[in-house]
């Protein structure tokens, strides 16, 4: 059965964590010198509160748009989002209904400490949109919620793509939904920017002009990313470290070209194909019949005492030259 590794590049994110810790007061720490615990209230749950809340909503009777009890309902909501302490964002719109009657439609969110969630960009796996909405409608929609809104910054890469500001999400292909959302997240102008899987679903040559688009951006504005990725070779373009997880595991946490200097892989051919080597001795081998692949962080000449303190007459010894993807399906297995 394949194990589930998970490969996740970072770019400033180790740097931030080491600045954390060094802010620290050390009045804060106990007289053991360890940090005191934090405490966190939850409110509790009240099903007698609960029952009430649905119950004033359901009162106002079927919510149709354009009728007052929509309009009343919507009112309720945004008032009791305000009285929990949200931030209330009002979004008016105007649809048009399969009959051509134009319905009247409001979107009510309620934020909390919305100063925060502004530093922070998130790509969804998928990349998850309105796909009711067109090019210009969803850019109009998101610019509501930020007050830095960089508009150039999203159709810059929109006016790469061949689609019009007309053209409906739903109608695009899985490229050109994705560039539609890293531009929705560029235009944010976050400190952050979190990339979940980004490339799923993309052909080459989308794959490329995201990531070619995304190194480019963060040079340019100084922003950190944290992304996923399932295909390795797209990350040696845009990373800087890197680190391999299995499972709760961590294998391997540094810079990306301190990890593909050290460690190695080579390949010889034995005459059996039964030989098995230890973890102290590999930190990976793979063979088809008498061939094998050896994957160490020891250099060659370690690995030649090596077999022959076991005694295994080999030949064809070679070095790989590996990318950053066959080092990790070196360290990590094949299957």
């Amino acid at each position: 059965m394949k194990r589930n590794y998970t490969i996740i590049p970072l770019s400033l994110l180790l740097l931030i964590a080491m600045v954390a810790c060094s802010n620290k007061s050390k009045g804060n720490t106990d007289s053991e010198g360890k940090q005191p615990k934090s405490t966190v209230s939850v409110p509790q749950f009240d099903a007698d509160s609960a029952y009430r809340y649905v119950k004033e909503q359901v009162d106002f009777g079927p919510r149709v748009p354009n009728t007052a009890a929509h309009k009343a309902c919507g009112e309720y909501l945004a008032k009791k989002l305000e009285q929990f302490g949200a931030t209330v964002y009002n979004q008016q719109v105007d649809l048009t209904a399969y009959d051509g009657t134009l319905l009247k439609a409001r979107n009510i969110i309620g934020s909390y400490k919305p100063e925060t969630k502004k530093r922070i960009g998130y790509l969804i796996e998928g990349h998850i949109q309105y796909s009711f909405m067109n090019v210009h409608q969803i850019e109009k929609f998101y610019s509501g919620f930020y007050e830095n809104w960089k508009s150039d910054a999203y159709w810059s890469l929109i006016n790469r793509l061949k689609i019009t500001p007309k053209q409906k999400i739903s109608t695009m292909s899985c490229g050109q939904r994705a560039q539609v959302a890293l531009g929705l997240i560029l235009a944010q102008d976050p400190d952050l920017l979190i990339l979940d899987d980004f490339s799923l679903g993309l052909d080459p040559g989308y794959r490329r002009l995201f990531i070619d688009y995304m190194r480019e951006y963060c040079k340019a504005e100084h922003k950190t990313v944290f992304l996923t990725s399932h295909i390795i070779q797209d990350m040696e373009r845009l990373i800087d470290d890197i680190i391999i997880m299995d499972y709760n595991r961590m294998l391997v946490q540094g810079p990306v070209k301190d990890f593909t200097d050290r460690f190695k892989g080579f390949t010889f051919d034995l005459d059996r194909d039964d030989v098995v080597f230890g973890k102290d001795e590999a930190a990976n081998v793979e063979h088809i019949n008498n061939h094998y692949e050896f994957y160490t962080y020891d250099d060659e000449n370690t690995v030649k005492e090596l077999l022959d303190r076991k005694g295994l007459a080999y030949k064809n010894f070679d070095r790989l030259h590996m990318t950053l993807e066959d080092a990790f399906i070196g360290l990590t297995g094949k299957y």
